[in-house]
């Protein structure tokens, strides 16, 4: 099952770098281009400049050309013991505020039909490519995979090490405040590897990374000629969190449709009540009369404009798969 190892991980120098706030950024994917060249001109040696380089036909090469230079100049240090890294986030969804704490570590790459590492989402072609690319110039992990695993005696291991002041502290542009500690007691770590050793990851997110990692791991199997199960790159970095924690929330997906030639209101309730238990509610109740119905697994939310909305209750006779894509 799953395999964790620490790892002497780079971590920005705060006397070269100052507050680490004005360096970190959110992961790769959800910046776009405006915050992009935001997060550049606020501080020359903003993450972003790692994790999404300029696409100027040198991108990878500019990655890897600023990594080697920021270690050169202490921007970045390498840590001088193997560690695995406490993270503590602090956080408000609806006014209510949350603490979700994980752990960074070096994860054994696993493949899918192994049933170690668990996906959820299809990969998709020039994303993965991106990150393989990006990998290979830089021959490193700037962003973590976010994995999930079921035990709940891992974060109190950990906890304890979190009591101290926090060895890194950063605010986002989201507020959220992400607080980090260095754990390199063996013991520790021991209990932690030995707690996992019996556990599956479910990936929340990272699918893209993971499969450059495990498409980085392949070709260096290929290229060295053998596999060395202790080599750099048949691991990744993850931060793990139990699912048993309070802190952790899973956020609705909401979709929004327009412009639908011929659409018919009426048509298109009378065709979802072959499937769903439809109720009317008043649009401005919407979101609470989902929420009273949080403990069935299949529920929507449906707002058709001029103020008509409805919950949507899967039918317990009906597969979900077949009306679910």
């Amino acid at each position: 099952m799953a395999t964790i190892h620490p790892f002497r991980g780079v971590r920005y120098n705060k006397a070269k770098v100052g507050d680490l706030s004005n360096v970190v950024t959110p992961p790769y994917d959800v910046i776009s281009a405006e915050a992009q060249e935001w997060y550049r001109r606020r501080h020359p040696e903003s993450a972003v400049r790692l994790i999404l380089p300029v696409d100027d036909g040198c991108k990878y090469k500019n990655s890897a050309a600023c990594l080697d230079e920021w270690l050169s100049l202490g921007a970045l240090e390498r840590d001088a013991e193997p560690s695995i890294y406490a993270v503590l986030q602090e956080f408000e969804v609806a006014g209510e505020k949350k603490r979700r704490l994980g752990f960074s570590c070096a994860v054994r790459l696993e493949d899918y039909e192994n049933r170690t590492v668990l996906p959820h989402e299809n990969i998709l072609a020039k994303p993965m490519g991106d990150r393989l690319n990006l990998m290979q110039a830089t021959k490193s992990n700037f962003d973590s995979v976010f994995g999930l695993y079921s035990n709940s005696r891992v974060p109190e291991i950990i906890r304890p090490f979190t009591e101290r002041e926090p060895d890194a502290c950063a605010v986002d542009q989201d507020g959220v405040v992400c607080k980090l500690w260095k754990i390199s007691d063996a013991a520790a770590i021991k209990a932690v590897q030995d707690e996992l050793g019996n556990e599956s990851i479910l990936i929340a997110d990272g699918h893209h990374r993971y499969a450059a990692a495990l498409a980085y791991r392949n070709q260096m199997r290929q290229s060295v000629g053998k596999v060395d199960p202790n080599a750099p790159y048949e691991f990744v970095m993850m931060t793990l969190v139990s699912l048993s924690d309070s802190g952790l929330v899973v956020l609705p997906t909401h979709r929004l449709v327009g412009n639908v030639a011929g659409f018919n209101p009426e048509a298109f309730l009378l065709k979802l009540k072959d499937s769903f238990d439809v109720t009317p509610v008043p649009a401005s109740e919407l979101a609470s009369a989902v929420e009273g119905q949080s403990s069935e697994k299949y529920v929507f939310g449906l707002y058709l404009g001029g103020g008509q909305a409805c919950v949507l209750k899967l039918k317990p006779s009906v597969k979900p798969e077949s009306v679910i894509g």
